[in-house]
């Protein structure tokens, strides 16, 4: 049986602005990725808050039109969604960072 992929994420409320959606791959927060001059901090502060698996993070990601990704897993579930293509992604190290911003006009 395959195991479930689980997420760390946090929905911010920022006065004026959408919610932005802050998502990590399970078992990143916490650790300092530095490569190349490079630094992602996978802080609490800014993923901790739920836990959820790969179909509530999608339905989130689809919700949103601010999210912050960190770690393989979230940034291809994006990619799968099409929220994402590969020359968007900033890689630290072996661990890829996105930033997501839909502009509706």
């Amino acid at each position: 049986m395959k195991e479930q992929q689980l997420f760390h994420y946090k929905i911010h409320k920022i006065s004026g602005h959408p919610p932005m959606l802050a998502v990590a791959d399970y078992g990143l927060l916490g650790r300092k990725i530095v490569s190349n001059g490079l630094t992602i901090e996978v802080n609490k502060e800014l993923y901790q808050g739920e836990v959820g698996d790969k179909n509530q993070v999608a339905s989130l990601m689809l919700l949103h039109d601010m999210i912050i990704l960190v770690g393989k897993h979230s940034v291809d579930l994006a990619k799968e969604l099409g929220l994402v293509t590969e020359d968007s992604i900033l890689r630290v190290g072996d661990i890829p960072h996105v930033q997501i911003y839909k502009f509706k006009y």
